[in-house]
């Protein structure tokens, strides 16, 4: 059980604030491995961990914000004082 008004990662006895990064492309013909591979590097360089070790990505327009993986980020995954790194929005 939490306590109320705590992020989980701020309670005694949990892990640290997470570091979650996400990626995304336009459409299907853009590859996501380029931006992956930049966060990767970015990570390794600044000596951070990430989340899971993976990087969530979606392939969407960037008009808006309507993405899959990053309403899941921001509804499931991400905490007060977490750190979100991405490549572009």
């Amino acid at each position: 059980m939490r306590a109320e008004g705590k992020p989980k990662s701020l309670e005694k006895g949990v892990s640290r604030l997470k570091t979650v990064a996400y990626h995304r492309t336009s459409t299907t013909d853009q590859h996501l491995d380029r931006g992956i591979a930049e966060i990767q590097k970015y990570c390794t360089e600044h000596g951070l961990e990430l989340y899971k070790g993976k990087v969530y990505t979606d392939q969407q327009t960037g008009k808006n914000f309507n993405r899959p993986r990053y309403q899941m980020l921001k509804e499931e995954i991400l905490e007060s004082g977490d750190t979100l790194i991405v490549t572009e929005l």
